[in-house]
């Protein structure tokens, strides 16, 4: 929803009409990875070789990251962040659905080091919530392994750094918080995850 009002009647006061201006949506992120997935190959040991869609999906990543860096900062906890709740708008920038599990909490909009602490104690359970959502459903989009294969269950360090950006997120918030430079992926939230072409052929627009 874009914007809503009501407007009242002129004489009696009762509720004459309501608006409601709804933002287009372009494709949902599982949507997305579903038509992409095509383009990955593989070798004889199943590695995934993400080719053309290496770059937008690791664009996908830091924006996906920096909408919830925001979301966040805003005093929100989603507390369902799994791909299909993630989708892409008619300017090719990521945006979050479905705030019927999400909660307010003030603290998380207070400033200063107490407040990054609790941010980030929220932003790595929702990272995570995101990470599991990539592994069950397209474990390719995390890239080549350093170790173990993917699977529905286990995973193995992401190998290139730019398909790792979840995956070290997480990592980081829970070995080392205080390294973590809360706001370090805000702007990535404002930039577009696909080109022209890339839009034109995997949001089928």
């Amino acid at each position: 929803v874009a914007a809503s009002w009501t407007c009242e009647g002129a004489k009696d006061g009762r509720l004459a009409y309501g608006v409601i201006v709804m933002e287009r949506i372009a494709v949902s992120v599982k949507e997305l990875l579903n038509r992409m997935q095509s383009e990955v190959k593989r070798d004889r040991e199943g590695v995934p070789d993400l080719g053309v869609v290496r770059e937008p999906v690791a664009k996908l990543q830091r924006s996906l990251m920096g909408v919830l860096e925001r979301l966040i900062e805003g005093g929100v906890m989603h507390q369902d962040e799994h791909i299909g709740n993630f989708v892409i708008d008619m300017q090719q920038k990521a945006k979050v659905l479905d705030f019927g599990n999400s909660n307010m909490d003030s603290s998380l909009t207070e400033p200063g080091w107490e407040g990054d602490e609790q941010r980030k104690s929220v932003l790595m359970n929702s990272a995570k919530n995101l990470l599991a959502s990539f592994m069950k459903h397209h474990p390719w989009v995390l890239g080549p392994p350093e170790t173990d294969q993917f699977s529905d269950r286990e995973i193995g360090a992401p190998s290139d750094p730019e398909l790792a950006v979840i995956y070290d997120t997480v990592e980081q918030l829970h070995s080392d918080p205080s390294a973590y430079a809360w706001g370090k992926f805000r702007a990535y939230a404002n930039e577009s995850v696909l080109s022209q072409e890339e839009f034109a052929k995997y949001a089928g627009l």
